[in-house]
């Protein structure tokens, strides 16, 4: 079985991508949107709130977790993995791929302001990037929006976040938060001279890989479960309207 949590409806991204590749697999998806944003917690902060995500997970029999936050990941896939035996993977910029893709050397990274700061992406774009100029700006001013109503969000906001990126002329931009990931489309739409990498697709073929090596995938398919912290029936709108998904198996904890 496979948990995924994220501080709230960003990681359904990674469920869709997970769903894509592996129907089959039973999914647990924790949104834990009465600590959201995690990206304004300090690390020790970061580190309960995830550590108390993951034994959730884990008591309902999640072989494998996915943190799917850019910023969990950075400050906190270490302490995971050491703490816990179960198998985890993080979400990351998809910085590598962007490196290969520009034309023009410079890449651009459109993420929150902690997972910008963290070591863990500066060490990414040290081993990723040494041949292409990288460039980060700020999206966190997107993530309220699409937490509390996606459709909302105008042309001229989107246009507004990346302007520092394409100031620099970027020609690849790696989105490093999963909330993003719902914008891909309008972002491509929006400005077709750009190439925008979402990680979906990536962390999905990890979690396929992670699954076939310990022999753990499952040929049998049976029912997603959601749980939210906060209230079920915005989880729940958003899965019937942007996800298309009508479930009943949608829990307040």
């Amino acid at each position: 079985m496979i948990g995924i949590f994220d501080s709230g409806i960003g990681g359904l991204s990674i469920y869709r991508g997970v769903k894509r590749l592996l129907p089959d697999e039973n999914v647990i998806y924790l949104a834990d949107q009465a600590n959201f944003p995690y990206g304004s917690k300090n690390k020790e902060e970061l580190k309960k709130i995830v550590f108390k995500n993951a034994e959730f997970l884990i008591e309902k029999g999640a072989d494998i977790i996915i943190v799917a936050c850019n910023t969990a990941t950075a400050y906190t896939i270490a302490s995971l993995r050491k703490k816990y035996k179960n198998l985890f993977v993080g979400v990351v910029p998809v910085v590598k791929t962007a490196a290969s893709v520009t034309t023009n050397g410079k890449v651009g990274i459109l993420a929150t302001n902690g997972t910008i700061k963290s070591k863990y992406q500066e060490e990414l774009i040290d081993k990723y990037c040494p041949a292409v100029d990288t460039f980060s700006a700020d999206g966190s001013i997107l993530i309220d929006s699409i937490e509390d109503d996606i459709f909302s969000i105008s042309n001229e906001t989107l246009k507004n976040t990346i302007s520092p990126l394409r100031d620099e002329f970027v020609d690849t931009i790696a989105l490093g938060c999963t909330h993003y990931h719902f914008l891909l489309p309008r972002f491509k739409k929006l400005i077709p001279e750009i190439t925008f990498l979402g990680s979906e697709g990536a962390v999905a073929r990890q979690v396929k890989r992670v699954l076939e090596n310990e022999k753990l995938l499952k040929k049998e398919k049976g029912k997603d479960e959601f749980y939210t912290t906060g209230k079920k029936e915005h989880l729940n709108n958003f899965l019937k309207k942007v996800l298309n998904i009508k479930t009943e198996e949608v829990y307040e904890i």
